[in-house]
């Protein structure tokens, strides 16, 4: 992992929660659950973490020209071919899992609007959709395998949260409100949370391809 890279793209991050939090104090007048803003901060930040690893930046190299043969669409056989790599392959596939883990625990916990078993598995399989896809502008290949694991630990994400939401209730309920307007705000800060790292390691890259002269 690229920690400059990491760490650059945090500051900026946390530059743009600062705006998204004083909005939501000085002009929707609301006080905002601190419990929630602690839960936005690691999703931010887990989505950094994905977004460095997952090497979506253009910095490295960037092209219009799809090459469909970088696509790999059969799953069983990829899996296998991981496996036969040997310890790697297996780190591979448990990293893929681990990566997206934290985001089928966060995102129920913050936000009580997508705290469903369907709704998580749908937006971490999204967001590993557009990883996938965005690579093929990239000299990376696509994967199936990747959206398939990246999918399996939002996964068991979610059902790590319904754990520990029977054995910690009251902690957990912390960081998500019952009120309506409330869950709303949560929601949008939920998806700004999974957008803005995005924006930002894409923006960044192309800004130092401008800077380096690639």
């Amino acid at each position: 992992m690229d920690s400059q890279l990491l760490i650059r793209n945090e500051i900026v991050i946390m530059v743009f929660y600062l705006i998204w939090f004083l909005v939501i104090k000085y002009n929707l007048k609301i006080t905002y659950n601190k419990w929630n803003m602690v839960g936005l901060l690691c999703f931010g930040s887990i989505m950094n973490v994905i977004t460095v690893i997952t090497g979506i930046t253009p910095m490295s190299g960037f092209h219009l020209k799809i090459d469909i043969s970088t696509i790999n669409i059969n799953l069983i056989n990829g899996i296998g071919e991981m496996l036969n790599e040997g310890m790697f392959g297996v780190y591979n596939i448990v990293g893929n899992v681990l990566l997206f883990m934290p985001v089928g625990f966060l995102v129920p916990l913050i936000c009580n609007r997508y705290n469903s078993f369907l709704k998580v598995t749908l937006f971490g399989f999204l967001i590993s959709l557009f990883v996938e896809c965005w690579q093929l502008f990239l000299f990376r290949g696509s994967d199936v395998v990747d959206l398939f694991l990246n999918t399996l630990g939002t996964m068991l994400g979610y059902f790590i949260y319904c754990l520990c939401k029977k054995m910690f209730f009251r902690f957990v309920m912390k960081f998500s409100s019952e009120q309506y307007s409330l869950q709303k705000i949560e929601e949008a800060g939920t998806v700004f949370s999974a957008i803005v790292p995005i924006v930002i390691a894409i923006s960044l890259g192309f800004l130092d391809r401008v800077i380096y002269g690639i």
